[in-house]
């Protein structure tokens, strides 16, 4: 057998002890973890917030539809319908004077609160019987944006005002 000339040994012995090293080390890891974990902190609390502003919009959004429904019922069945905040704020109803059941019962999304109310439309003229403005108030837990559903003095008109919801006029 011929050996190996010492010069291809020289050359071939540090590729052959060189072991190949693929992954990440610990402080690169720890890097990405801290830069990830200031990220969420500065992400999450925008997010929740635009998420909260969300279910604001959506839920003033029925109510307007529903108090227009309410409208369009009291001259359909020729008496009084009202639509009445339920106890604690996180829902209403839409009764009928005279009717022997609810209309409808609405529970908004989780965390949202609506105050105010109640109002009521004639059977005559689909007006509010109310002498002032009826307000709705919708609020969350999570965010200080807020929307108000206004039902004006002797009128079937609905109008919408909000606060730190961007496309809607202040109050």
């Amino acid at each position: 057998r011929r050996q190996p000339d010492l010069h291809a040994r020289e050359l071939l012995e540090p590729m052959m002890n060189k072991r190949s090293q693929s992954g990440f080390t610990l402080v690169e890891l720890m890097a990405v973890v801290v830069v990830a974990a200031i990220l969420l902190m500065v992400t999450v609390p925008s997010f929740v917030s635009m998420l909260a502003r969300m279910r604001i919009e959506g839920s003033a959004n029925e109510l307007t539809t529903d108090l227009q429904y309410a409208r369009a019922e009291s001259l359909q069945r020729g008496a009084n319908v009202t639509v009445q905040i339920t106890t604690g704020g996180t829902g209403y109803t839409v009764t009928c004077a005279g009717c022997s059941s609810t209309i409808k019962t609405v529970n908004l999304s989780s965390g949202i609160t609506v105050a105010g109310g109640p109002v009521t439309f004639s059977s005559l003229r689909g007006m509010s019987t109310s002498n002032a403005d009826v307000n709705f108030a919708l609020t969350s837990v999570a965010t200080t944006a807020s929307l108000t559903v206004t039902v004006p003095a002797n009128s079937g008109s609905v109008q919408l005002c909000g606060s730190g919801i961007p496309g809607y006029s202040s109050c």
